[in-house]
């Protein structure tokens, strides 16, 4: 009897009717191919090609083991088993990448940042204050009607101005609106976040008292001027200006714009200094008071703001933003919650 190693043995046990063995030479038998899957197997229509094919590569594999020497197809076999076994390599699924537009809609509501309803001190520290959260609420609907079809479908967060920038930025809302008014210039922001065309300018100013005799930045040289300090510091702005100009002007600080507007009419300071929007609302509600000093020193914008990337939310903003002025319906809006028109940025 020839010799014959454990592993082949256990082959020869494996293959079972498929094994003939002769002279010790491992081979197939064959099995008829027009048995079908409903005689006693179960498979499909693809039964008898897939048997061929298995049936004939064991046959080309046996009859090499069979002309080499005992000792190596013992080592070759249980390789050439496994490679016959291997399977192919499954092709990786593509990543889907969903924009933060379809972000939204599965969602089904907008989130947007807007300006909390008063200051931590009262909204009397910024007369503009309730006018300029109004036309932003009712900017966020309007944005959210043409992305969501309804303008009830937004979710409206409030949270100080100062802080809506790094809110987009972490992701925490999808657009903010409080924006530009405490950044010192529209670039630097763009640096930042996704800009939108504005809806609003203004930027850092100076009042006087009707009649006053102060006609331009020059005339306070050696004088003092008020400050309100609420909401974004405007001194930064205002001594680098003077300081350009080669002017020497004090300021002193008051709790309020009552308190300021008291001092200038009595003289105690020469101007007060703050925002163009908050001065413009205080003098409309002081009739006949105050009057601006020349042009604004500053111009900034109002914007909508967006997480740097999602330029196509901000495309459909800008949309919006172009179709409120197109229409009239932006001066309306303006006009409704009390903001003070002049300070659009209308064509």
């Amino acid at each position: 009897m020839m010799f014959q190693s454990p592993f082949l043995r256990g082959v020869q046990r494996g293959l079972g009717p498929l094994w003939r063995g002769s002279g010790g030479v491992p081979q197939l038998q064959t099995v008829p191919l027009s048995r079908r899957a409903g005689e006693g197997e179960t498979g499909g229509e693809g039964f008898e090609t897939s048997s061929r094919t298995r049936v004939g590569k064991a046959n080309i594999m046996l009859q090499m083991l069979g002309s080499m020497p005992k000792l190596l197809v013992g080592l070759l076999l249980p390789l050439l088993l496994l490679a016959g076994c291997a399977q192919p390599t499954p092709t990786p699924t593509p990543t889907l990448t969903v924009s933060k537009v379809q972000e939204i809609r599965a969602r089904g509501k907008l989130i947007v940042a807007v300006r909390q309803e008063q200051g931590p001190r009262g909204v009397s520290l910024d007369p503009a204050h309730p006018h300029t959260r109004t036309l932003e609420v009712a900017l966020a609907k309007a944005i959210a009607k043409k992305l969501m079809g309804d303008e009830n479908k937004v979710d409206l967060r409030s949270g100080p101005a100062l802080a809506v920038a790094s809110t987009v930025q972490g992701g925490q809302v999808d657009l903010a609106l409080a924006t530009i008014f405490h950044f010192p210039t529209t670039d630097a922001l763009k640096q930042q976040v996704e800009v939108s065309e504005p809806f609003a300018t203004g930027g850092v100013a100076l009042v006087t008292t009707t009649g006053s005799t102060v006609r331009s930045l020059a005339d306070l040289s050696g004088k003092r001027v008020g400050y309100v300090a609420a909401g974004r510091d405007y001194r930064p702005d205002f001594d680098t200006i003077t300081n350009q100009q080669g002017l020497s002007i004090a300021i002193e600080g008051f709790v309020s714009y009552d308190e300021a507007a008291t001092a200038l009419q009595g003289g105690q300071v020469q101007a007060v200094l703050g925002h163009t929007i908050a001065l413009t609302v205080y003098a409309t509600q002081n009739p006949g008071r105050f009057a601006f000093l020349d042009k604004p020193l500053t111009r900034e914008q109002f914007a909508v703001i967006a997480k740097k990337g999602d330029s196509e939310l901000i495309g459909i903003v800008n949309e919006v933003v172009k179709e409120l002025k197109a229409s009239g319906e932006l001066l309306r809006l303006a006009q409704q919650a009390g903001f003070p028109v002049e300070s659009l940025a209308l064509p």
